[in-house]
């Protein structure tokens, strides 16, 4: 009888490992590191282009960049996503210092809140703390939904960081509130919340008070399902366009008034031949442009809505940044676009002005 349960106890364990091995948003392993002061010194460089590298190009649509004066210490640990107020303000999501940060345009810090904590088996992180949150999306009227992503849950705060409400816990499968790496979140007009759940393949949906609507997904290729489905973003119309990196493919959805979604058309995209866990797209979508990130490639890609190739943004091309690691884009009021950046291990935003 003992080996009976012996083996019973074996056999579960190594399945549990089995199915976290196949999945391929694997958790990483993580030595937490604390955050400089916020009271570094921040600037703003507006010129033309950057003064290049012997031997490169000065690039036309370059703008401003906000960083640290100094290398060190490092001001954004590892930038990744981005959303832009309709007063220029920003919200970056640092993965790196496992903080969400409310930044003025010229990079003077207004809010800031988070740090690290992770979730163990007996019990979750504590509400405020952070592993890696990697998504974030924020509402009109002022709630910041965060992506917390290897505490495998959303927490939802107010501008200041002001706690408001958490739901989430890790699992693989298609349990309502199971949690598999969320990467992105986007909130639409009416107030739905849709969740990127990358390891589990699928998108997911609630009220904005985190009662579950739906879902839509399962790993594969066809329309409405997705192998690493990461950033996501609401189209003017409505729309939701899904960079569904594994695919490699932007896939587009209708939302309907009951928060049902479903496909509606796909295009290929020319990137993303990694998936992985340091390669992460995101997207924005606005009147007449899709703009997407590629990690690896460092540069931004733009698309036509109906997913023509229309220009690429290379970051190392720049002579400047020495080596671009793109994930945030977001466009600016001005008609910019703040894109994040892990240039040479120090993390960046910078604007850039889409050629017209």
């Amino acid at each position: 009888m003992y080996r009976l349960r012996l083996y019973i106890a074996l056999s579960v364990v190594f399945a549990f490992a089995t199915a976290c091995a196949t999945a391929q948003s694997e958790q990483p392993t993580y030595q937490p590191t604390n955050p400089p002061p916020l009271t570094v010194t921040v600037s703003a460089v507006t010129q033309p282009a950057p003064t290049p590298l012997p031997g490169t190009t000065p690039v036309p649509w370059w703008g401003a960049t906000i960083a640290t004066v100094d290398v060190e210490p490092k001001f954004l640990g590892k930038p990744t996503d981005l959303a832009v107020l309709q007063d220029g303000t920003l919200f970056v999501a640092d993965a790196g210092y496992h903080r969400i940060l409310h930044l003025d345009p010229t990079g003077k810090v207004l809010h800031a809140w988070g740090q690290f904590s992770g979730t163990d088996q007996s019990q979750a992180a504590p509400t405020g703390t952070f592993n890696e949150p990697w998504g974030l999306a924020v509402t009109p009227d002022g709630l910041v939904y965060v992506a917390d992503t290897w505490n495998h849950r959303i927490q939802v705060f107010r501008v200041d960081g002001t706690f408001v409400n958490a739901w989430g816990e890790p699992g693989i499968g298609a349990e309502p509130y199971q949690f598999f790496g969320p990467r992105d979140i986007a909130v639409n007009a009416d107030g739905y919340v849709i969740v990127s759940d990358t390891g589990n393949k699928r998108l997911v949906v609630y009220s904005q008070d985190g009662q579950y609507v739906g879902q839509l997904g399962g790993e594969g290729s066809g329309p409405g399902q997705f192998n690493e489905p990461v950033g996501i973003a609401i189209s003017p119309n409505g729309d939701l366009y899904v960079a569904d990196q594994g695919n490699r493919r932007v896939q587009v959805l209708s939302i309907a008034e009951n928060g049902t979604l479903a496909p509606k058309t796909s295009w290929p995209v020319e990137a993303w031949d990694n998936i992985d866990q340091l390669y992460k797209p995101y997207i924005c979508v606005l009147e007449q442009s899709v703009f997407i990130t590629d990690s690896q490639a460092g540069s931004v890609m733009q698309y036509s809505l109906s997913g023509q190739r229309l220009q690429t943004y290379n970051f190392n091309a720049t002579g400047y940044l020495n080596y671009g690691l793109l994930y945030g884009v977001a466009a600016d009021p001005d008609g910019g676009l703040w894109v994040s950046d892990l240039a040479g291990g120090a993390g960046i935003l910078v604007k850039i002005y889409p050629i017209p």
